[in-house]
């Protein structure tokens, strides 16, 4: 179980940390290498990370027993939706670099920099912060702050 924790953790941090390091260089990009670099950093994200993450979303091989011991019961469903939001979110900026849609990349850079500074917030505290009764709830008002934020852009974009 304690493998099963760290490994969740990890990849939890990671891809909040690239997630933001992606859309910071997606604010900033203006040549095509940096939108082929952004694209890159994409692909890699999507195929390489939320392995552990899906595990604990599907109870593949872990007992929700399990899961309940690592991950508050009130911050999973909204943490599983914030991991699917940030995937959502890429794909669209990989489509639309894609399509040489950059137009529609930078007219949402308020709205992506704000999104930024909450993804931010969650890697600031201690490693315990999905379940210790004190740090658990800062951490859920970040994360449901965070999907509003992120399914507003998502929204816009559509």
């Amino acid at each position: 179980m304690t493998e099963a924790d760290n490994a969740l953790r990890e990849e939890i941090f990671t891809t909040w940390t690239n997630y933001v390091d992606i859309i910071e260089h997606t604010i900033e990009a203006k040549s095509p290498e940096d939108y082929s670099y952004i694209t890159g950093r994409i692909d890699g994200l999507l195929r390489w990370y939320d392995h552990e993450i899906r595990r604990f979303m599907s109870l593949s091989n872990i007992s929700q027993e399990a899961v309940d011991s690592v991950v508050a019961k009130e911050a999973q469903q909204p943490l599983y939706r914030l991991i699917d939001n940030m995937r959502n979110s890429l794909e669209q900026i990989r489509d639309n670099i894609k399509g040489n849609q950059f137009n529609e990349i930078h007219q949402h850079d308020r709205e992506m920099k704000e999104i930024i500074k909450t993804v931010q917030r969650l890697n600031g505290g201690s490693s315990n912060y999905l379940i210790d009764s004190t740090q658990k709830v800062e951490t859920l008002n970040t994360i449901q702050e965070s999907n509003a934020l992120i399914e507003e852009l998502l929204n816009m974009k559509q």
